[in-house]
């Protein structure tokens, strides 16, 4: 008897942790976040990033303290589902890296991202009940799709026309607002964004909403036509017919290339699946046989792309080859991985100098996480979800349809998921409010109780009257042509890598592994399995709270307690520069306020703090570029003044900092510019006009460039007129000095 209460208190105590989880998955799939957990934002955007990363830790000490209460020995064994030391194998790598990573911070918060989609799915492949866990994933996934469809037509409808017509009455607002020079090519891509009119629900583009579109279409439209098989009542049939062509209008509403044709290829996956199942035969050759397929395809274009520096297929896909190229450039050189979330970092050392965009993503999920993690990374987390797939196709889920389970435990997940949103949207979502209370008022029912009844509504009232009976078979054919088809769209997009699609992808696979399990469990107990679910939990314990949560935590409050002070006060300045030992940003902010400051009261002092703390930048971020011009610009200004060791000397400064941001980014023509300037000033005409050709040369490269990807727009020069007309000078001058300077020689 009391073996059974323990066992049933295990159940539960799963239950309320898979709960918590989906509950805050559904609120990152109906929220506008930065990709990862660790994006250097605004200013403004530094406490919200900081409550992002709570939700994370968070939903990673639900899933430690679920481990724990197992380790009872009365406790029921752990249900083997393939991916168990695959998944330990990754996080040791992705911890490991977090050491050598160039930016830490960045590697700890988007690690923890990862890991926590790989915990989600341990928790799913737990539960036992078929029915109750395709009853909880289903309304997660499709209330999230109500959600992001209701704000999409939102946009088509309205808000997209607001945002052009305020840019277009005072462009000057926003550009400042957001640090872009009028004339730029900042400027140019930021409008042809702009009046694209994109509509990408509460994602950050429409491509991450047309991922999450793809993984629900297929499972949708398994249930739709299984219904009629089922001869289901006519309600269920009209809200699946429904919510199957609402979800396939959101892949049109994200038109993208890549989105319509990832749908083609799960469509014929799709079909596939039926065929080769209507005929006897087993649907995992379909499936294999395509994916096979698809992954040689995926590395015939990485390598093409390493060879020829593009791919077919017209502007989009040129670009595309253009980050893939210098991808593979970058795996080459760094074969164990540079960290998450630090190809950002890594990347303009291997950008091709006539490239438009600097990247943070190379937009190829397997490419992205070789970067990332390096060759056994990528093994170990492609394992981690592929074996418990491979897993799944040995045992053919039930043919026969089910009476599904009671809609409540669905009930009950949906109206957590929309008490979470109530509350956690509005301190995740800035909005400024005007003095119009009406205004307000409508403002908050729109952003906030909105999203929030029509996730519940609509995961409620499709658990009740849409989905009763449940075909497994039909079922897992659309979970696999989902995954399969967000996988093929995520081969030139980054997407999965959204937090809440990445949460959803996981959510999925667990679903299609319990789905296809056979009915009696492998159950594994005994002290090995006890010590490593003993050692995992703790091992992530301790990672969110001393390398996440803490040093967030006294981040946000330092700059906080800056930001009060306007970034006048030394002391907050100092505490908030060494808030955080393994990020590189305060640090930054904070030799950014001292330049500032220097620049209101010419107090010479502050060039020197600043010195220190772009210093203390570029030794925390060692693949950055951006430390060593901020230090090249104090030197130049500290040459301007006439302090420290002399003009001479600070100048001789300002190049050896040009010449180690040139390494880091040889292809930006600015950074050439200046260097050869600073040369100039030394007197070093030679070397003074080899920057200055390197800096033209980089500039019409990127003309060509332009020409080619917009014939019909006006040409936009990406250094400025004035400073070409700059280059063009002194590279005439110094031509015609260093001729003259041979021929007296002579």
């Amino acid at each position: 008897m009391a073996a059974k209460k323990k066992k049933k208190t295990t159940k539960k105590m799963l239950l309320l942790c898979c709960g918590f989880f989906l509950a805050m998955a559904g609120v990152r799939l109906t929220t506008v976040e930065a990709l990862g957990i660790n994006r250097i934002d605004p200013i403004s955007d530094i406490p919200v990033n900081f409550r992002f990363l709570m939700i994370t830790v968070s939903c990673l000490i639900a899933f430690c303290i679920y481990l724990f209460s197992r380790l009872r020995s009365s406790s029921p064994g752990w249900a083997k589902n393939g991916s168990e030391i695959p998944a330990l194998i990754f996080a040791a790598i992705a911890g490991l890296l977090c050491f050598f990573a160039s930016e830490k911070r960045a590697a700890v918060n988007h690690s923890l991202m990862l890991i926590s989609g790989l915990c989600l799915f341990q928790l799913i492949t737990q539960l036992e009940d078929r029915k109750l866990a395709s009853k909880l994933i289903l309304a997660l996934l499709f209330g999230a799709c109500a959600v992001n469809f209701a704000e999409g037509i939102f946009q088509l409808s309205q808000s997209n026309e607001y945002i052009i017509k305020a840019y277009e009455e005072n462009p000057q607002a926003q550009l400042e607002a957001l640090s872009i020079t009028p004339g730029t090519l900042d400027e140019f891509m930021y409008e042809h964004r702009l009046y694209s009119n994109e509509i990408k629900g509460f994602f950050t583009n429409s491509n991450a909403m047309g991922s999450l579109a793809l993984l629900c279409f297929f499972p949708s439209l398994a249930l739709f036509l299984s219904s009629f098989r089922e001869k289901s009542e006519a309600k269920s049939r009209l809200l699946l017919g429904v919510q199957t062509i609402c979800i396939l209008a959101m892949v049109v509403l994200a038109s993208s290339k890549g989105c319509f044709l990832a749908l083609i290829g799960g469509l014929v996956l799709f079909g596939a699946c039926f065929l080769f199942k209507a005929a006897g035969r087993k649907k995992s050759l379909a499936f294999w046989g395509i994916a096979a397929a698809g992954l040689l395809a995926v590395l015939t274009a990485a390598a093409y792309a390493g060879l020829n520096q593009t791919l077919p297929g017209g502007g989009s896909m040129h670009v595309r080859g253009q980050y893939w190229f210098a991808g593979v450039r970058m795996l080459a050189d760094n074969i164990w991985g540079v960290g998450a979330d630090n190809f950002r970092f890594f990347y303009p050392h291997f950008k091709l100098p006539e490239a438009m965009e600097t990247v943070t993503d190379p937009h190829n999920f397997i490419l992205s996480l070789a970067c990332q993690f390096g060759i056994l990374g990528l093994a170990a987390i492609l394992a981690a979800y592929v074996l418990p797939i491979w897993k799944s196709f040995k045992n053919d889920s039930d043919n026969q349809s089910l009476q599904a389970e009671s809609y409540k435990p669905a009930a009950l997940l949906a109206g957590a998921g929309a008490l979470a949103m109530i509350i956690l949207r509005p301190l995740l979502i800035p909005v400024q409010y005007s003095e119009n209370s009406g205004a307000n008022s409508y403002a908050a029912a729109i952003m906030f109780i909105f999203p929030a009844v029509v996730f519940f509504g609509w995961a409620f009232f499709l658990s009740k009257h849409g989905v009763k009976k449940l075909n497994f078979s039909n079922l897992k054919t659309g979970l696999l042509c989902g995954i399969a088809a967000l996988l093929i769209h995520n081969t030139i997009d980054f997407a999965i890598f959204e937090t809440g699609n990445f949460l959803a992808f996981s959510a999925a696979c667990g679903l299609l592994f319990v789905i296809s399990r056979q009915q009696k469990t492998e159950h594994v107990k005994g002290l090995i399995p006890k010590t490593l679910m003993f050692s995992s939990a703790a091992a992530i314990m301790a990672g969110v709270i001393f390398f996440a949560a803490i040093p967030a935590w006294k981040m946000k409050n330092t700059f906080l307690a800056a930001m009060q002070t306007r970034f006048q006060n030394d002391a907050a300045l100092n505490r908030f520069a060494n808030s955080d030992p393994l990020s590189s940003w305060p640090a930054s902010l904070t030799g950014k306020a001292y330049l500032r400051n220097f620049r209101e009261n010419q107090n010479e002092k502050l060039l020197e703090k600043a010195e220190q703390m772009f210093t203390k930048q570029a030794m925390l971020n060692r693949a950055s570029f951006k430390p060593y011009l901020r230090l090249a610009e104090v030197s130049e200004l500290q040459a301007e003044n006439s302090i420290s060791r002399g003009k001479k000397d600070n100048l001789k400064d300002a190049c050896s900092y040009y010449q180690m941001a040139i390494m880091r980014y040889p292809g930006k023509g600015e950074i050439h510019l200046k260097y050869a300037l600073a040369l100039k000033k030394l007197g070093k005409d030679e070397q003074a006009l080899r920057e200055f050709k390197a800096a033209k040369k980089i500039e019409l490269m990127f003309r060509e460039e332009f020409r080619r990807n917009y014939p019909e727009e006006e040409l936009i020069s990406r250094i400025g007129k004035e400073k070409f007309n700059i280059i063009e000078e002194n590279i005439s001058k110094l031509s015609e000095t260093l001729e003259l300077s041979t021929e007296t020689d002579k």
